[in-house]
């Protein structure tokens, strides 16, 4: 996997990788970027994230006695604040009871849960800043179905700067793409396709003043035959560690954006333009290389349009080949949201017939 990441307005140059999977996943993702780097092997090493925090062992002077009484209750709801994933209730605590002054013993203690918090404010601004969007042709529009689509993951800078490890260091910053995708055909029936891989920084990358990180992601996939795809991308970020203020602050798996993005084979706006006019023309011709164009028609008609296609596809559910009745059911069923067997005559003109006029 090679991946790139760049600061806000920057682009990725060309594609260097590309994905061979078995034809029951049909599916591939790949990223792009200006230099190979070989990341293969950090990629398949699992990243083990710990934080010790040392168990705190006081002299026995009674001051020193006195403080770990005083600290154990803080102390057990700064560990509850980390089980709980509560990154600023953690903070607050260690606001209020981490003081200069306290002694060596406790302050490696302290020192170990403000790492635990550091890495929680990050996991905190990637979550709710982050996003994964498509990227546009340059004409502006979606790509289509079967073209090559790419999207971009991208966090914008922080208030507090972080640093985000590359592959080749001890700490590097890592994030996992999932992806599945389902194809609808001309006759009702669908297939899908689910698949993932990480994606890992080539090199680090300083998050913060106007620095945005963005990191592309190439998804690529046939084009079958398919009249409708929805592709469902998400991203996580990967168990590792971060530097925030010069400290080695851990990291847990989190969601740091998702996207669903609906295809439509090329040439679906002209139909998207004038969907019943389209459904009427290629009901008309009736082959076999029209029956995209009802497909889509269909799924773009609305109002008072559905109303009249209802009785065009009725028409031909009743007199049509079996190919052309079971496609007009399939089509009914989106016009009329009714759920009916897919190729179903009797069921269809049964239901036609129990409609009021």
């Amino acid at each position: 996997m090679i991946v790139r990441a760049a600061r806000a307005g920057q682009r990725a140059s060309r594609a260097l990788a590309r994905c061979a999977l078995p034809a029951a996943l049909a599916a591939c993702v790949t990223t792009y970027e200006d230099v190979p780097i070989d990341v293969a092997a950090r990629a398949a090493t699992p990243v083990a994230v710990a934080q010790t925090i040392p168990f705190p062992v006081s002299e026995h002077d009674a001051r020193d006695r006195a403080l770990l009484q005083f600290y154990s209750g803080v102390l057990d709801r700064m560990q509850g604040a980390a089980r709980d994933r509560d990154g600023a209730g953690l903070e607050g605590l260690l606001e209020a009871y981490d003081r200069s002054d306290v002694p060596a013993w406790l302050r490696g203690v302290l020192d170990g849960y403000r790492a635990l918090a550091k890495g929680m404010r990050f996991e905190r601004h990637a979550k709710s800043a982050g996003a994964v969007e498509l990227v546009l042709d340059e004409h502006g529009a979606e790509p289509p179905l079967g073209a090559s689509t790419r999207f971009v993951l991208r966090i914008p800078a922080a208030p507090q700067p972080f640093r985000l490890g590359g592959s080749a260091e001890a700490d590097p910053t890592g994030f996992l793409v999932a992806l599945s995708v389902e194809d609808t055909f001309v006759d009702g029936s669908t297939s899908s396709s689910r698949t993932q891989d990480f994606v890992w920084l080539p090199a680090p990358f300083d998050l913060g003043g106007s620095a945005d990180l963005e990191v592309p992601i190439g998804v690529d996939l046939p084009a079958a035959a398919a009249v409708k795809r929805v592709v469902n991308v998400r991203v996580d970020l990967m168990p590792g560690y971060v530097q925030v203020d010069g400290v080695r602050a851990p990291v847990q798996r989190t969601a740091v954006g998702a996207t669903v993005v609906t295809q439509w084979p090329a040439g679906h706006r002209e139909i998207e333009k004038a969907p019943l006019a389209a459904l009427k023309a290629a009901l008309q011709i009736g082959d076999a290389a029209h029956y995209p164009h009802i497909y889509v028609a269909a799924e773009f008609l609305r109002g008072a349009e559905r109303d009249e296609a209802v009785p065009l596809l009725i028409d031909v559910v009743r007199f049509g080949r079996e190919d052309q009745a079971r496609l007009a059911t399939v089509a009914l069923r989106i016009v009329t949201d009714t759920k009916l067997p897919i190729g179903d005559r009797q069921s269809w003109l049964a239901w036609w017939q129990s409609q009021p006029r």
